[in-house]
């Protein structure tokens, strides 16, 4: 009997962790910092990635953590939360975060808290250069981004022009 009652109560215990994640995943794109307190409190998994077909998983290749969730959405707070929490996947956050409207703060919080800033080759100031974010792209420079000739030719393509004269100057080559 005694048994049976532990089984059922940790049957119970498990779904409400289950919950826990998945109301912990949905915060990361919506924010709420102090929900996200809650939750983290309570047992969610700060390191539990949401797959693309938004079933919650220990890990993988195409899915997104709460810390890249949440940069990519803007959540600065939250970010700071997970971070806290001992939540990772900076670099995967850094990129992200770095085509994002008012992204600037966003990223020199990762950096600070240590996103590798040459991760997959820059990737970061790609992101930032594609999409024209001229701020976040200078961030990214003067904090030691490399310039690639791929990210030159995406801020022209997408006619940034501000931000692949910024990245001309800045590269030690005027062509590639």
């Amino acid at each position: 009997m005694l048994a049976r009652m532990c089984s059922d109560l940790r049957e119970v215990l498990n779904i409400q962790r289950e919950d826990l994640n998945a109301r912990l995943m949905h915060v990361c794109h919506e924010g709420g910092t102090g929900e996200a307190r809650f939750l983290l409190e309570r047992g969610a998994d700060v390191h539990l990635r949401r797959g693309r077909d938004g079933g919650l998983w220990k890990g993988g290749k195409y899915a997104f953590s709460g810390v890249p969730r949440a940069a990519r959405y803007g959540h600065l707070g939250l970010v700071s939360t997970l971070l806290d929490a001992g939540g990772g996947n900076l670099e995967e956050a850094l990129f992200q975060a770095a085509s994002r409207p008012y992204s600037t703060s966003m990223v020199a919080l990762l950096l600070e808290r240590g996103a590798d800033i040459h991760y997959q080759g820059d990737l970061a100031l790609f992101h930032a250069a594609q999409s024209g974010r001229y701020s976040t792209t200078r961030l990214l420079l003067s904090r030691g981004a490399r310039v690639h000739a791929c990210s030159i030719a995406v801020a022209e393509r997408h006619r940034h022009y501000g931000v692949a004269m910024l990245l001309r100057r800045a590269s030690k080559t005027a062509s590639y």
